[in-house]
């Protein structure tokens, strides 16, 4: 259903009438200004010219070097990674890509291109604005139907902002937009023109200009500079003083005598020499070290032109300090980032979602239709941050993995035989398998065929090798691979006598640090899947009222894992004092709080019944659903309860007295995005392990401690 709904069915003879957003069924969604504005001109609805001089601005970064350089660093920067479309539905994202390719067809100019001069504009005049050119067609085969207007958007061509005027009226809204150049003007209406800003005021009717501030600072540094090119012209030449005569009665110098050396200097040649008597000397007059030293203030100033325009000494080519240079690029990223945000923002809602409304999406109810206008990370070494962040959601059960593709840039439907793990490992593995099968099987034939005939040794009977019996059960790669163990086996946790009186130890379940199999680990947590088991036959037998089920159920659920939290939480108080070397007896630890990791559980819980709900409505089998997913709440429990024992672990040190403590991170690559020191007085949840199900990280009270 579209949003906007005032047309009306045509008759034959009916002449086309002009759907514009003055119809009276679109006005019901429109909310007006209440607010008011000063006047900006005699009236109060005369065309506002910026309140800046853009054309000044413009004349700056062309001929000023250091103004023309920084913005160029940051426009630069903006489309340096590039920019990913993304959406939920991925019809409505194709769409919005291939309306972008018409348009770079039929405009003769790539969109890329016309959205990278608006973030020049923006970078430089904090306003830019794109005018619309409307089309009766888009292209043969293209659905597309104007909304604003009776014709649909065909392309977006920039003007320049300095050329622009708007026209409000006494609330603030904008009635018409024009251009004037060389005398000449043109109106636009305002659902014809996307105009973006930055900083803008709220009397204003364009953004504050970034660079307003430097000029002036730029000015005067010019102004100084000019200064010290004439105090060197001044003192380059040195002044020649003569002197004729002495100080003294009978002889000082005569009119005659001065006028004769006058002429002489007059005809001297450039390279010439003058050769005078006792009476006469020359003498050279320059700065003599005097001369006033401008290299302090010339450094003042232009450093204040730097911190105007936002950019540093090393950013300019003047070298100075990493990490000076280092924090002035992290400043400037994030500068940039607010540009792409702003960017974005107003791609999405004014160009976006105009686009999909003329294909017949509906991106203001309809949440999926919703496309977002991504900038890539500009910072590569932030970028594989992210992307390994998104890539453990994944494992941590956090996120599906169409979200994560989603998140990563990726299409989200995919063909998973075409994945790495399955093209490669997998393959490789059950040819592995079949092999060791397939040769385990011959030899077990050789053997029956030589003891049949009589002919093993008494000493191995038929056993080939070195006396071993060759198992024909194909080994446990695959399993392995999908069931990773650590260093407690398949579980993650060990879980020891607590602190509590004999009652409470008889409700510990005991973790074997060598179980290898499912089987064991839903031994462990028995009580955990037996309520997961019950919630599928609830659902079975009374399919009807699942709505009702699903929510009463998932309080059980999540109180017998906050169960196996608590045990997990002792016996990380109880390792600890054991490796600390603490009586129990004497040391009292304080109750602290796991909350941050029962909320976590009774999120991830939440998630999983409502995905077998909405699943479960569309199978014909129930208990197949609950079988499909029950690996997510082995992921879960494998997180949050090593989670606990470790963070128990860390906490009670640091009652004992212990400051810091070591991760081992037994190879894995979960070095490179935590710290292997842990400062016991300090620390969130996060820095100790697991960092992810089926963690091999564990906590050390010395750096390189394995015990």
């Amino acid at each position: 259903m579209n949003l906007f709904f005032w047309r009306k069915k045509k008759d034959i003879n009916e002449a086309p009438r002009k759907v514009v957003i003055r119809d009276k069924q679109l006005q019901k969604f429109i909310v007006k200004a209440v607010g008011l504005i000063s006047k900006q001109g005699m009236y109060r609805q005369d065309f506002s010219y910026p309140e800046y001089d853009l054309e000044e601005i413009k004349i700056a970064s062309a001929s000023d070097s250091y103004i023309k350089q920084a913005l160029m660093k940051y426009s630069y920067l903006i489309y340096k990674a590039g920019y990913t479309i993304k959406s939920e539905n991925e019809k409505a994202a194709e769409y919005i890509k291939k309306r972008f390719r018409i348009m770079s067809f039929a405009t003769q100019k790539p969109i890329d291109i016309t959205l990278q001069e608006v973030a020049d504009d923006l970078v430089k005049y904090s306003n830019a604005f794109l005018i619309k050119s409307r089309v009766d067609v888009v292209m043969p085969g293209m659905k597309a139907r104007g909304v604003y207007s009776d014709k649909p958007v065909g392309g977006y061509f920039r003007v320049d902002p300095s050329t622009i005027r708007i026209k409000r009226n006494k609330h603030g809204k904008i009635l018409l937009y024009q251009q004037i150049v060389n005398g000449e003007e043109k109106s636009y209406a305002p659902h014809d023109v996307v105009h973006f800003y930055l900083d803008k005021e709220p009397n204003n009717a364009f953004g504050t200009p970034r660079i307003v501030a430097a000029l002036e600072d730029v000015k005067l540094l010019r102004k100084i500079e000019g200064n010290i090119i004439s105090l060197i012209y001044r003192f380059a030449i040195p002044i020649y003083q003569w002197i004729i005569g002495l100080p003294e009665n009978g002889f000082q110098a005569t009119d005659r005598e001065i006028a004769e050396a006058k002429n002489e200097i007059e005809k001297i040649a450039m390279d010439g020499v003058i050769v005078t008597n006792e009476r006469t000397q020359v003498k050279a007059i320059g700065a003599e070290g005097e001369a006033l030293d401008a290299s302090a203030y010339l450094q003042y100033f232009e450093k204040r032109v730097f911190t105007a325009l936002g950019v540093s000494e090393s950013q300019m080519g003047r070298g100075g300090a990493k990490q000076d240079a280092d924090s002035m690029e992290a400043q400037v990223h994030d500068t940039v980032k607010h540009i792409q945000r702003t960017l974005s923002i107003f791609i999405e809602n004014y160009i976006i979602n105009e686009l999909l409304l003329e294909g017949g999406f509906n991106p203001i109810l309809n949440e999926n239709d919703i496309v977002h206008y991504e900038f890539e990370e500009i910072s590569l070494d932030t970028k594989v941050k992210v992307e390994n962040h998104e890539m453990l959601k994944f494992q941590s059960n956090v996120a599906t993995l169409e979200e994560t593709r989603r998140n990563l840039g990726k299409k989200d439907e995919v063909d998973e035989s075409r994945l790495y793990a399955n093209m490669i490992e997998n393959k490789n593995a059950i040819a592995q398998i079949k092999e060791k099968t397939k040769g385990a099987l011959e030899l077990q034939k050789h053997r029956e065929k030589t003891t049949q005939n009589g002919g093993g040794d008494e000493n191995n009977n038929g056993i080939a090798g070195n006396g071993n019996v060759v198992s024909t059960k194909p080994n446990d790669d695959v399993k392995s691979r999908n069931l990773p163990t650590n260093q407690y086996g398949t579980t993650s946790v060990k879980i020891k006598e607590s602190l509590e009186e004999a009652e409470t130890q008889k409700q510990l379940v005991m973790i074997d640090q060598k179980r290898k199999d499912k089987k064991n680990h839903k031994k462990t947590y028995q009580s955990v899947y037996k309520k997961y088991k019950n919630i599928c036959n609830d659902i079975v037998r009374d399919a009807k009222n699942i709505d009702i089920v699903v929510p009463l159920s998932r309080d059980a659920l999540v109180k017998e894992i906050d169960h196996y939290i608590t045990l997990a939480s002792k016996d990380g108080i109880a390792k600890a004092l054991a490796d600390t070397k603490k009586d129990k007896e004497l040391v009292t630890v304080a109750k602290f709080s796991l909350t941050a990791l029962q909320d976590y559980t009774a999120k991830q819980v939440t998630k999983l019944l409502k995905d077998i709900k909405s699943r479960i409505k569309k199978a014909e089998d129930p208990e197949a659903v609950f079988d499909a997913l029950e690996y997510r709440l082995r992921f879960l429990i494998e997180y949050v309860v090593p989670k606990a024992y470790w963070y128990s672990y860390v906490k009670t040190c640091s009652q004992v007295g212990i400051d810091q403590v070591y991760i081992d991170f037994n190879g894995s690559d979960d070095e490179k995005d935590h710290s292997k020191v842990v400062k016991t007085k300090s620390f969130s949840i996060e820095d100790v392990p697991a960092f992810h199900s089926f963690c091999d990280c564990k906590v050390t009270l010395k750096a390189g401690d394995d015990k």
